[in-house]
C-alpha cells in the first residue's frame, strides 16, 4: 500500500483533508482526494483514566471519529471534576462546539457521569445549547 501525507485546514465545523499519494510510476506526489469532514471534540476526566495515557486515550477518540466519518479536533482534559459545580474543561468544551459549528462529543464510557451536575444535565446543555450529540467510548 502506497504511503500518503495530508494536510488539513480547519474551517466552521468541518475540516479539509488533502490527500496526496505518490505517483507508483514517477515517484511524484499527485493530490487524489480533497475531504470536508466534520468536526468532532473529545472530552475525559483525568481521574477515570486508570492506567490509560491521556495520548492513549486521545487516540482512542480519535480512531472512533474516524469511523464516524469525523475528525477529531482537539480533548479536552477535566483535571479535578469534582471540585466545581460546573467543570470548567466542560465549559470550554461547550464553548468551543457552539464557535466551531461542531455536532459530535466524544468521550470515555462514564466520562461525563459522577460530577456534581448530574449526567443527563451535562448532556441536556450540550444538545440545547451547541446541538451536540455525545458518544461514549470505551477507552
Amino acid at each position: 500500500m502506497a504511503a500518503h501525507t495530508s494536510t488539513k485546514e480547519q474551517d466552521s465545523g468541518w475540516l479539509r483533508t488533502d490527500e496526496r499519494r505518490p505517483d507508483l510510476a514517477g515517484g511524484q506526489h499527485q493530490e487524489t482526494s480533497r475531504v470536508w469532514l466534520p468536526l468532532a471534540y473529545g472530552y475525559l476526566r483525568a481521574d477515570l483514566l486508570g492506567n490509560l495515557t491521556l495520548d492513549i486515550g486521545e487516540r482512542i477518540l480519535a480512531a472512533s471519529a474516524c469511523k464516524l466519518g469525523c475528525e477529531l479536533a482537539a480533548v479536552f482534559l477535566e483535571s479535578d471534576p469534582l471540585s466545581e459545580t460546573v467543570p470548567p474543561a466542560f465549559l470550554d468544551l461547550l464553548e468551543e462546539c457552539r464557535r466551531s459549528g461542531a455536532h459530535l462529543v466524544l468521550t470515555g464510557c462514564g466520562h461525563m457521569s459522577g460530577m456534581v451536575v448530574p449526567h443527563s444535565c451535562l448532556l441536556n446543555v450540550l444538545a440545547l445549547r451547541a446541538d451536540v450529540h455525545v458518544c461514549e467510548v470505551a477507552l
